[in-house]
């Protein structure tokens, strides 16, 4: 996607609203597109290969790559710079986002990438002196330097109170689909008048104190006339005090869970010189303050996301979407009401822009949500009778609002030497049938069948019997063409090197394969971008040849609509982002399960897994700790090539 008025070198801005190209259709209605620090554990992480691949994805293989995703071999991070006088220091990231440059010197065009609060990184915690921090600039390991103001030794100051990313799971967050239209993001921990406030459909009846509050005077004169108190009077005073103390403690102890719903300081994203977009559409304002890293995409939101997007935990039982916003029956007049609180048809939903989403917004609430809005959560905590998702933004999303995401463990497969000239073939439909070919090659016979996402290796083998057209698997039996997708890279363009790590993109194919020099290492299924009946809803991925130019283990991808009825959109952290040309990028996608077909808004959608897979292979390669990397003239990116 396209961050309106990014320009090269430009580090510390968030941008909304702006069209992009990599949103994917969720279901038939949601389309969204969209990385961040190196691989977990301190030795080269194991590289799983696969021999003869199992048609089951159950198989032990597939179990050994889940449980180590993303792995990749142990390669430099780039230029080292030495090592320092004395052992490095462990640092906590005390500043929103930290820029890391070259040298310690805030110079435009030396940004190398940037932390992000609740990082740690190793480091010479001795400053030393440069131009752009008076405080000092402190050396990072194997390279670059951040300001000392956003870091400490301290690893359990306060300021540094954020989650980590979980890079040794599925995804780097838990993630959450909001399941009606409206539902609040809070600043802090809402009493039950706010709620009733902001939520008029949770049916609070408001506090007795608010709904008929006391005269003082009378209050004095009433207590002036107090008969002398009792013991028994004394010690139902002492009671009730003491209810009062209780609550307080519970209220103070949900605003600790929270903590105080605010981080040390607003968040502003850095930006790598992200080309400004075609489509003359001007930005939104932000809608979430604070504000997490942001890349725009253009996507048509939801039209239900609570029937479609699997959930776990207590949110589980969350109430139907026609019970939280009012229902879908349109015979009701209710156009005097605030548009989350009317009633669509089917298929239909509010005409509003991200800009439309903070009215109403003060200390209490930040925003509103759409139907279909995701969520990153930072922790989940109950206060109020009522369960709380703290997002890594800051803010705070009611539970019962939200429907949690079940990650997708599909992945793609390693390819060893001994099958590096077979192609490898995925299952798309639904069941695949196996068959046998008779010694006459006229005659087929079932053996067997596969599911969808069964993998196998190809001999290369084709026949056609009976209108069928087939291919032969390693195992002796007969795939119909029309059930699988099956790997067909293109000759190692001119200028990579013999053992250069590269990657293709097959957009007839939507399949993905990891290349070394002249031989692929693995391979994966993609949903690229669909094709449109018109300008507005055509979002090809465009063919040619790109260095990767910067990632990020998250960004926020939301906009408005790219055209007249679609609702905006917004994912929070969209996970292991790789951008390759303006606004086209490699990303994980969360919300649809239907790659090696066309999904996305331009973008090359991954399963969750092969995201993170790639993120840690590609060069750049991020250092540990790191939450965003940006290719340089002397460490470029790996090249991604896109054909059909």
């Amino acid at each position: 996607m396209r961050p309106t008025g990014a320009t090269t070198g430009a580090m510390n801005r968030r941008t909304f609203g702006v069209p992009g190209r990599c949103l994917s259709l969720l279901a038939a209605a949601l389309l969204a597109c969209s990385s961040r620090e190196a691989p977990p554990g301190e030795g080269p992480p194991t590289q799983v290969t696969v021999g003869a691949l199992p048609a089951s994805s159950n198989a032990p293989a597939t179990a050994t790559l889940a449980a180590n995703p993303g792995a990749a071999p142990a390669r430099s991070g780039g230029a080292q710079t030495g090592m320092p006088a004395a052992a490095p220091t462990t640092m906590l990231v005390t500043g929103g986002y930290a820029q890391v440059f070259l040298g310690p010197v805030a110079t435009k065009g030396t940004q190398l990438g940037y932390l992000k609060r609740g990082g740690r990184v190793q480091a010479d915690a001795t400053p030393v002196a440069g131009a752009g921090c008076s405080e000092g600039w402190v050396k990072l390991e194997p390279l670059g330097y951040v300001c000392s103001r956003h870091v400490t030794a301290d690893l359990n100051n306060s300021q540094g109170k954020a989650r980590e990313p979980a890079l040794d799971e599925i995804l780097p967050y838990r993630y959450a689909s909001n399941v009606a239209h409206g539902t609040p993001l809070y600043r802090s921990v809402p009493s039950r008048d706010e709620m009733a406030r902001y939520e008029p459909y949770l049916h609070i009846e408001p506090s007795s104190k608010e709904a008929a509050p006391s005269a003082p005077a009378a209050d004095t004169a009433s207590a002036s006339a107090e008969p002398r108190k009792t013991a028994s009077t004394k010690r139902k005073k002492k009671k009730k005090r003491g209810k009062k103390d209780r609550d307080a403690e519970a209220q103070a102890a949900a605003d600790q869970a929270a903590d105080d719903s605010k981080p040390a300081e607003p968040l502003s994203a850095p930006s790598f010189g992200v080309v400004a977009p075609t489509e003359a559409t001007a930005a939104a304002p932000a809608t979430a303050a604070p504000a997490a890293p942001a890349v725009t995409a253009t996507a048509t939101a939801a039209a239900t996301v609570a029937a479609e997007v699997p959930v776990d935990g207590p949110d589980a039982g969350a109430p139907a979407v026609a019970d939280l916003d009012g229902g879908t029956d349109a015979a009701v007049d209710d156009s005097t009401k605030p548009w989350w609180l009317r009633r669509y048809e089917t298929g239909k939903g509010p005409e509003v822009k991200l800009s439309d989403l903070t009215e109403g917004s003060d200390k209490v609430m930040a925003r509103r949500m759409v139907r279909g809005f995701y969520v990153a959560i930072d922790h989940t905590f109950f206060a109020g009778n009522r369960g709380w998702h703290k997002t890594t933004a800051g803010l705070l999303a009611p539970a019962d609002r939200f429907s949690v995401v079940k990650p997708n463990e599909f992945h793609g497969a390693e390819i060893d030497e001994a099958h590096a000239a077979h192609a490898v073939a995925f299952v798309l439909a639904k069941q695949a049938t196996t068959y046998t070919l008779d010694a006459d090659g006229k005659t087929l016979k079932p053996a067997g069948g596969l599911k969808r996402y069964d993998r196998t290796f190809l001999t290369g083998q084709k026949a056609t019997v009976g209108g069928k057209n087939l291919r032969e698997t390693v195992d002796n039996v007969w795939l119909r063409e029309g059930d699988i997708a099956y790997t067909a890279p293109g000759a190692r363009p001119s200028g990579v090197g013999d053992h250069e790590r590269w990657i293709d993109v097959n957009l007839s194919r939507q399949t993905l394969v990891a290349m070394e020099g002249d031989r692929p290492v693995f391979a994966t299924l993609v949903s690229t971008g669909r094709k449109g009946g018109d300008k507005a809803h055509d979002h090809q991925t465009p063919t040619g040849s790109w260095r990767m130019r910067e990632k990020h283990v998250a960004a926020t991808m939301d906009g408005d609509g790219a055209a007249s009825g679609d609702m905006p959109y917004s994912i929070e952290d969209v996970p292991y982002v790789q951008y390759f040309e303006g606004s086209y990028a490699l990303h994980g996608a969360f919300w649809h399960d239907n790659f090696g077909r066309q999904q996305s808004h331009g973008c090359v959608n991954l399963a969750p897994l092969d995201a993170k897979r790639l993120f840690f292979w590609a060069d750049p390669q991020i250092p540990k700790g790191w939450y965003g990397m940006n290719s340089q003239p002397d460490v470029p990116g790996s090249l991604v090539v896109v054909h059909e």
